[in-house]
Formats: structure tokens, sequence, C-alpha cells
């Protein structure tokens, strides 16, 4: 393994403990501003901040994220497909999703399309390369699979459950 990744994944790790309890200064500290339970808060943090746990195994699986033995072109391909595949994630983590919209629309199909989701970007995520067996392009080819289907069933299903205007949603 490349000294530098595994060292960047080391040190990554490190400051995840802000926001994991039961340390999570920082999010202790957001829950003393907003009088909110610290631990509930802890914990919350750590669930909207879950991808960030993802990011440093990406360092190690190609060095060429953290700049160490690949073309600067591989580079920044890696950060637009680690960018992309990490909005689906969130996306599904969430229940949001950009471009789509609030995935309660798409009613019972909301969960398979949250799972779908965080995998598909995990997919597109991963880096080729580097120990990886598969290129980049088997990659995303194959989170790409995963994703198309998906956003295009929750863009359906969203459609389907819009009311007409003019009348009022409820919660």
């Amino acid at each position: 393994l490349n000294k530098m990744a595994v060292h960047m994944f080391i040190f990554y790790w490190g400051m995840l403990s802000s926001i994991t309890p039961p340390v999570a200064i920082a999010s202790f500290a957001a829950a003393g501003i907003a009088g909110a339970p610290a631990m509930r808060t802890g914990w919350e943090s750590m669930w909207v901040g879950s991808i960030i746990y993802f990011l440093p195994f990406f360092f190690v699986l190609n060095p060429a994220m953290v700049l160490q033995g690949g073309a600067y072109g591989e580079t920044a391909l890696l950060f637009v497909t680690a960018a992309a595949g990490t909005l689906f994630i969130c996306g599904g983590i969430q229940g949001y999703q950009a471009f789509v919209g609030d995935l309660r629309g798409a009613g019972a199909l909301e969960w398979p399309l949250r799972v779908l989701l965080v995998i598909g970007g995990f997919v597109v995520a991963t880096p080729g390369g580097g120990i990886n067996p598969l290129s980049q392009f088997q990659i995303t080819s194959l989170g790409l699979a995963i994703l198309v289907p998906t956003v295009a069933v929750a863009l359906l299903r969203r459609r389907r459950q819009t009311p007409a205007t003019g009348q009022l949603r409820g919660p």
C-alpha cells in the first residue's frame, strides 16, 4: 500500500472523532449553542456526516486521490466520480435527492430507492485502478447501471404522487 495514502487514512480517521460520539466535541459544542441534547446531536451529526466515513478507504484503493502515483487527469477524474457518487450517497441517506426532490413522494418505493441510491453512489464513488482490479470505466459503468434506472423510477413515482395544482399536501 502507498505510505502517503495509509498515513492520510489514519490522520483522517483521527479527525472524525470531532463528530463521532462519545467524543464528538464539535457536535457537543453545536448542541450547547442550539440548546439541544448533546448525545442526540452527536448521533445525528454522525448520521448526516456518514459519507465521510467512506472517503479514507478511497485514498487507499487508489493513491491518486492523494496525488500519489497517478497523472493529474486521473486524479481529476477520480475527484469528479467521487463527488458524483457522494451526491447520490447523501441523497439516499437523507431521503432528498438533488434534481429529483423528496423521496417520500415515491410512496412505497422510498426505501428501496434510497438503498439503491446509496449502493449506486458508493459504486460510482469507488476509485478504479490502484489496488482495485476493475478500471475506472468499469466501475463507473456499473454504478450508472444502478443509478440511471433508480433515478428514473424516483422521478416517475414523484410525478405520480405530486398533487394537482391548488390541492394542499399533508406532511
